[in-house]
């Protein structure tokens, strides 16, 4: 309050101290109010202050001393060094949290906040002036956890930045309660809840005011001096160990329970608002890397979760408005030996803000929004449609489409593409279904039974990206492949070194006697292809022949161009 309103006021208006004082005392009230003569050590109470804490009198005399009195005894000693210390560093404020016992014996987590007066010279403290908040207030606690709710944390937060101290705020993401939900039921995961944060707030409550800001997603504030002291790592490890005891109590047992995240103020954000916002991103960062001891707060990764989130919105919407914003390309593959396109492989495009997205950005959201599921759909329809014009040109063509293993888990895809074939008359046997290891490695069952069916149409099986990763040749003679994609990293490596080479045609070799044909991806220039013909390979796709192609391009390339020929007529 600015004082100089405050003196005007209180001299020129009717002012009644009494009803000032009891108006800021209300029973019930979580704030408590006192000020006091340093010099005398006799302070003056609020009547709250005086009714819940069994003091006599609301004058206190030796009020220090009585007061320390009320403090939990493992706080007492904490509570008079930071009287002392703030009369030795001659400091203008005052910012303490710890337990004291009530009146009835029960204990009570208390923030206290407070001005101290100094004579001119400040060698003599004279008077304090403070409030003390009852953190266990019930519009201000969260009813489960027992902490405080995401409008506290908003007040305090703003107070900080305006006040300009610095604070330490730590994000706690609870991983997996679902479990704990289903296994223990509501109850039982309640009381979890509030036995984590009760400990939590036992262990680090001197230091620490804990929030929840939504669902099981938490906040902690430090308070300004201890920042220094801080070591995130044994912070961390106390943290986590604290909410993997709680598990394990009821029999789970997990190897991180939560995810931790740093966000230093006010550093990181000019308001509450913006800096709770971005720990609830870097809490959802930390989740995604379970194995990091905790993440930083980072304002690029923020960036990069905000642009897939506005990307994502998009990819509904696109979806939501009948794929409106999406074609798919065609890249042509040759056949090694005389260039003469006989298969294609059909590619998503997207059109986003005017540009071509690039797939890496797009298509892992497709997948982790289960979005793939329709757009997969749409995916074959088109290609089965461009299928249709292309054998008009080459009866024999056969044409790739990619299938995620999240499409396989949709019972009615195979219906669908079954009855798409039959909707534009193309036989399944111009199709080819792409699939990585790693598809086989989620769900070998369900995969090979959904492939037996797509393979009474007729259509064949491509194993893409072969050599990137973990693929085995073990994996060839494993499952019902029928054209093998090798990656375009062999591709490099094998002009490294004869070696290499050898190495590759030996994979080929071993492809040709389990009946698999070969095609080798990413050529792009004369000496690849010069390489990449020796290893025996059945088909070639690269940009060295033909990037992926609109498909009225593809059409009219098809129409006007003799393409049965390719190899002679580039002189390789």
């Amino acid at each position: 309050m600015n004082r100089a309103a405050f003196r005007e006021f209180v001299t020129s208006y009717y002012f009644d101290n009494s009803a000032f004082w009891d108006s800021i005392s209300w029973d019930d009230s979580p704030i408590y109010t006192f000020c006091g003569d340093i010099q005398n050590n006799v302070f003056l109470i609020s009547d709250n202050m005086r009714r819940d804490f069994g003091f006599e009198s609301s004058i206190v005399f030796d009020w220090f001393r009585e007061w320390g009195k009320r403090i939990c005894e493992r706080d007492r000693s904490h509570y008079f060094h930071s009287v002392d210390e703030m009369i030795a560093l001659k400091r203008g404020e005052y910012n303490f949290r710890c337990k004291a016992i009530d009146a009835s014996g029960r204990s009570v987590w208390l923030h206290y906040r407070g001005i101290m007066r100094w004579d001119e010279e400040r060698k003599k403290p004279l008077f304090f002036s403070g409030s003390a908040s009852n953190l266990e207030s019930e519009s201000e606690v969260d009813p489960i956890s027992g902490v405080l709710r995401y409008s506290v944390a908003l007040r305090d937060l703003n107070c900080l930045l305006n006040e300009k101290k610095a604070t330490l705020m730590v994000g706690i993401g609870l991983n997996y309660y679902s479990f704990v939900n289903v296994s223990n039921g509501r109850f039982i995961a309640d009381r979890m809840l509030r036995d984590i944060f009760r400990q939590l707030t036992e262990r680090f409550g001197r230091n620490f005011i804990f929030y929840r800001i939504d669902g099981l997603r938490f906040i902690a504030l430090c308070s300004e001096d201890m920042i220094a002291e801080i070591d995130m790592d044994r912070l961390t490890n106390e943290i986590r160990s604290i909410v993997k005891s709680v598990y394990q109590s009821r029999n789970i047992w997990l190897d991180y329970p939560c995810s931790i995240g740093y966000i230093k103020c006010p550093e990181d954000g000019n308001s509450a608002f913006e800096l709770i916002e971005e720990m609830v991103g870097t809490i959802n960062e930390a989740k995604l890397f379970p194995e990091l001891d905790y993440m930083l707060f980072s304002r690029d990764v923020l960036r990069k979760r905000q642009k897939e989130a506005e990307m994502l919105l998009k990819l509904n919407e696109c979806v939501d408005r009948n794929f409106c914003d999406f074609h798919i390309v065609i890249q042509p593959i040759v056949d090694a030996q005389s260039g003469a396109i006989s298969k294609g492989e059909a590619l998503l495009r997207w059109v986003y803000k005017g540009r071509t997205a690039a797939p890496d950005e797009f298509i892992p959201l497709l997948e982790k929004s289960r979005l793939i599921i329709p757009t997969g759909k749409w995916i074959f329809e088109q290609a089965v449609k461009a299928c249709k014009v292309i054998v008009n040109y080459i009866p024999d063509f056969k044409l790739s489409f990619n299938v995620s293993y999240l499409q396989v888990t949709d019972e009615s895809l195979f219906p669908f593409m079954r009855e798409t074939l039959e909707k534009y008359g193309v036989s399944g046997k111009n199709m080819i279904i792409e699939l990585t290891e790693t598809h086989f490695d989620s769900m070998p069952e369900v995969m090979l039974r959904w492939l037996e069916n797509c393979k009474s149409l007729g259509m064949e099986f491509a194993l893409d990206d072969f050599g990137n990763g973990y693929s085995s040749l073990n994996f060839l003679f494993q499952y019902p492949t029928d054209i093998i994609k090798i990656d375009r990293g062999l591709v490099r490596e094998i002009q490294k070194s004869e070696k290499n080479l050898q190495f590759l045609k030996a994979i080929v070799c071993a492809c040709h006697h389990a009946g698999k044909s070969v095609c080798i991806e990413g050529v792009e220039t004369e000496q690849e292809l010069a390489v990449v013909r020796d290893t025996q390979c059945d088909y070639i796709q690269g940009y060295y022949f033909y990037s992926p192609e609109e498909l009225d391009d593809l059409y009219d390339l098809l129409a006007h161009t003799d393409t049965a020929n390719r190899l002679e007529t580039s002189g390789v």
